[in-house]
């Protein structure tokens, strides 16, 4: 498989940077007809809080700051609320990232966690304004 095989690539969510996910989640349940998929919670680390939602089959998240100096803080510190991230799920991380540094695209930040999840952060420098989150879950299917 290519890493630029559209196929390996799979829109997971937007992710939308929250004052009080509480607040947030009332709106949008008085707006669209949400189906929850994560009720709020601590992020895997203390940085946010954050839940899901379906909205006709596509995942919204909201994240709020989980302390005051988190990156969620200075994002909204900066930009206020809204578009956070946009996460699209791979099925193999380590060759995708390989090439977007080899071509000069800014990886900012990684994450692999204990169960085999993976993330790296490109840039919004690099990516036309947006931060993209690229994700590869170890139960992705090969198909």
């Amino acid at each position: 498989m290519s890493v630029r095989d559209p196929s390996a690539l799979r829109i997971d969510h937007v992710s939308i940077a929250v004052r009080d996910v509480e607040a947030a989640l009332a709106f949008f349940r008085q707006c669209l007809p949400i189906e929850m998929r994560h009720t709020p919670r601590p992020g895997y680390i203390d940085d946010f809080k954050w839940c899901d939602f379906s909205v006709g089959g596509f995942t919204v998240e909201l994240i709020e700051p989980g302390r005051p100096d988190s990156f969620v803080s200075r994002f909204l510190d900066r930009r206020g609320e809204g578009l956070h991230h946009l996460s699209i799920e791979v099925r193999d991380l380590d060759p995708l990232v390989t090439r977007l540094e080899a071509d000069g695209i800014r990886v900012v930040g990684r994450f692999r966690a204990a169960d085999g999840d993976q993330t790296a952060f490109i840039s919004p420098r690099s990516a036309q304004g947006v931060l993209i989150q690229f994700w590869q879950d170890p139960t992705m299917s090969d198909t």
